[in-house]
């Protein structure tokens, strides 16, 4: 069922079953309550959840090794009531915070992953960084605290499904999901993580981590990929499988945002719908598994998955509305198919996913009937919809509540049909829509854009079809499947009540096809236009900003060394726009800096045209060789004044990036060497300083953070995408840290 621009997912039916949403078991069509845990699919029963999820059927089965056991006292706060289950990464109890009398859970994680000081310094760092945030779509994070030498944290307690549960399930009756069925549960996950992208990437995401509540999925386990070194975490990863769905910069130890998210959301797509996962760099052809797919959602996942991540969708939403773009293309273009004789429609059980069916029978010829007009309409019985979801606890929206997913741009509005009209359509379009649940497949969506098309729809013109928002009743705890036979009639009647489209609809449907290629190209040809147009504006504001400045320090005495630029006092824009789509979770918004008079060197240690920069140089030795000339490192502040010029500003070149500029990621994602300074000539900030983006990446005399003793790195470096190189990005460095690709200018 739809409601709000989403679908109901919370059960997955099977026949004349259900799935319980908690345990994952098949509930017989009408049940009250689940025979294997028990769970009740009323609204009115359902227990009230507070927090993270059951990894077990029965909450009395044992977990080896299990750190504490019930009714141990954990910092005189958390009482361990039950062990939920283990993981990669340790373990999770059940636990009643004392404090504040709430059921939590409590996720304590191995020792042997946080064994430094510092190591359990970031760790926390990052727990309360994930108290922050709150979203309908992501699960609450509460306390971080230590006991028996475990770090652990607290967040809240759910009873709830995993994805993977239900992906298992799909598994064992050997079906795939069809991208209709995806469609809602993508929607939820990528509302959750482009909410939390605010502070950084989840950096954990897979199935396990997704859970699914009857009204609701919600994500848990976010940052623990930051907040553990990722050596131990990849590895401990990889003893379960969880490490194919990290991203290989994650896995290379390079810098990671939320387009590593993307990645994995990418691989959880290609399990799926095809069963398969990328390996050692090689993308999977999903419709060599699954033929049903059409051919264009072979570069949607490959987009999703591309090692570069530059690549790949800027953010979840953005792979989101691709898909609902897909879906909607899809059944925008599928053409109607034509109604069978009476004598093929008999009555048979759903097929099973790639499963052929065998050969029917052979029928006798049947004498065509001639032309009659159809019978007149029976009365419409009032519409009773079932309810999509029930609240599973107080706090927890209901369907009316839940935040609705945004269409996508490109799918045209209809304007509601006279009653009459739509006899068969949004009741027996949800109907069809819950069959293709059932089935586990694609059946049901392909019935349903047949009955949609405009062309076998009575009373209707040839145009967009769209189906209409339901405003859906939360008062039950699940939705039955009792009404698949009143569907299946309604799907017979429709059958025989169809007429036959008229003979020019594939003409127009190719003339409309060309006349939309032929606009898509005028809108690529004049995109290319307007983005020459701005770069060539760009370079001239460059260059009348250069000259000015060369200009002005003419005329004035100078007050620098040889080899080094005078940047006078004032105030500049320091960090990033909030809207910018590159910015990282720890720049600082657009915020005027004031900044005093100083020198610094026109290019990257030791300084001269043509030179290779020094590099394998620690931060104390920076800034040793600084002072030895008489100099000292840049500021943080002072480098990125330095990078924006005048004229404030993204990259040092213009406002947009281009691989060619400096010496950084190719436009193919392919890393560069590192060169001497003043190779790349563009590479030039409005104040004449040379190699501000990329090359090598820089020390600066500031620290990350008032927490920790590293140093903050700039510039990014030859191997770099766009969003590292900016003037606004920013990196951490330990003070002994070494690279071949770290350098420094004074």
């Amino acid at each position: 069922t739809e409601f709000g621009g989403r679908r109901d997912f919370a059960s997955f039916g099977v026949g004349a079953s259900l799935l319980c949403y908690r345990c994952g078991s098949h509930v017989p069509d009408g049940s009250e309550a689940c025979g294997a845990c028990g769970q009740k699919f009323s609204s009115g029963n359902l227990r009230q959840a507070t927090g993270t999820f059951s990894r077990r059927k029965l909450a009395g089965a044992p977990v080896d090794g299990a750190p504490f056991k019930p009714d141990d006292l954990l910092e005189n706060r958390y009482l361990i009531k039950d062990v939920v289950g283990a993981g990669p990464l340790g373990y999770v109890f059940k636990a009643q915070d004392k404090e504040i009398d709430v059921e939590v859970a409590l996720k304590a994680i191995s020792p042997k992953l946080l064994q430094s000081h510092d190591e359990r310094k970031t760790f926390a760092r990052e727990v309360r960084l994930a108290r922050k945030l709150s979203h309908n779509n992501l699960v609450r994070v509460y306390e971080d605290g230590e006991a028996d030498d475990r770090p652990f944290y607290t967040m809240q307690y759910l009873d709830g499904l995993t994805l993977r549960r239900i992906i298992d399930l799909r598994r064992e009756k050997n079906q795939f999901f069809a991208l209709k069925e995806v469609e809602p549960i993508f929607g939820q996950v990528a509302a959750g993580l482009d909410n939390a992208h605010k502070l950084g990437p989840h950096s954990n995401l897979k199935p396990e981590n997704v859970i699914v509540l009857p009204d609701l999925l919600k994500l848990t386990d976010f940052g623990l990929g930051m907040a553990i070194p990722r050596l131990p975490f990849a590895a401990a990863q990889r003893a379960k499988g969880g490490h194919r769905y990290l991203a290989p910069e994650y896995l290379a130890g390079h810098e990671v945002d939320g387009r590593a998210d993307v990645y994995s959301l990418g691989v959880i797509l290609g399990e799926m719908v095809a069963g398969v996962f990328p390996e050692a760099g090689a993308i999977p052809e999903l419709r060599k598994k699954n033929p049903e797919l059409p051919v264009e959602a072979e570069s949607l996942y490959g987009r999703a998955v591309n090692e570069n991540p530059a690549a790949r969708f800027a953010s979840p939403g953005e792979l989101f509305a691709a898909l609902c773009e897909l879906s909607a293309t899809l059944a925008k273009a599928s053409p109607p198919a034509s109604p069978k004789p009476a004598s093929q429609r008999s009555e048979r059980p759903p097929a099973t996913a790639r499963r052929p069916s065998p050969p029917p029978p052979p029928v006798e010829p049947v004498k065509p009937a001639p032309p009659r007009r159809p019978p007149p309409a029976p009365p419409v019985p009032e519409a009773r919809h079932e309810p999509a979801f029930a609240s599973a606890a107080a706090g927890i929206p209901t369907s009316t509540e839940v935040t609705p997913i945004a269409p996508s741009r490109d799918r045209p509005r209809r304007e509601p049909r006279p009653m009459r009209e739509r006899r068969g359509g949004t009741g027996r379009l949800l109907s069809l829509a819950l069959i293709g649940i059932v089935a586990g497949g694609g059946g049901g969506y392909a019935l349903l854009s047949y009955l949609n098309h405009p062309a076998v729809i009575e009373g209707t013109t040839p145009g967009p079809q769209s189906v209409g928002t339901q405003e859906v009743p939360a008062d039950a705890g699940s939705f039955a499947l009792s009404d698949a036979g009143t569907a299946a009639a309604a799907l017979t009647d429709a059958g025989q009540q169809a007429v036959q489209p008229p003979s020019g609809t594939a003409d127009k449907l190719r003339e409309q096809e060309e006349a939309r290629r032929k606009a898509e190209e005028l809108r690529k040809a004049e995109e290319a236009r307007k983005l020459a147009e701005a770069k060539a504006a760009e370079e001239r504001k460059r260059k009348e900003a250069l000259e000015k400045a060369e200009a002005t320090e003419v005329s004035r005495k100078p007050t620098c060394p040889g080899g080094m630029r005078q940047i006078p006092a004032g105030s500049f824009k320091m960090g990033a726009a909030r809207n910018d789509p590159m910015m990282g979770f720890d720049e600082m918004p657009l915020t005027t800096v004031e900044v005093g008079a100083y020198c610094i060197d026109y290019f990257e240690y030791p300084n001269r045209r043509g030179a290779m920069p020094q590099t394998n140089v620690t931060f104390q030795a920076a800034e040793k060789a600084c002072k030895s000339r008489g100099k000292r490192l840049c500021t943080e502040e002072e480098w990125e004044r330095a990078c924006k010029g005048s004229a404030g500003l993204r990259f040092p070149y213009g406002a947009n990036f281009d691989a060619d500029a400096c010496n950084t990621e190719d436009a193919n994602g392919e890393d560069r060497p590192v060169a001497s300074s003043g190779t790349f000539a563009r590479c030039r900030s409005g104040h004449g300083i040379a190699d501000l983006s990329g090359n090598v990446a820089e020390w600066t005399s500031s620290k990350y953070n008032a927490d920790l003793e590293d140093r903050t790195l700039k510039g990014g470096a030859s191997d770099r995408p766009d969003y590292a190189t900016r003037c606004a990005s920013r990196k951490n460095g330990a003070p002994g840290t070494r690279s071949d690709r770290i350098g420094f200018r004074c």
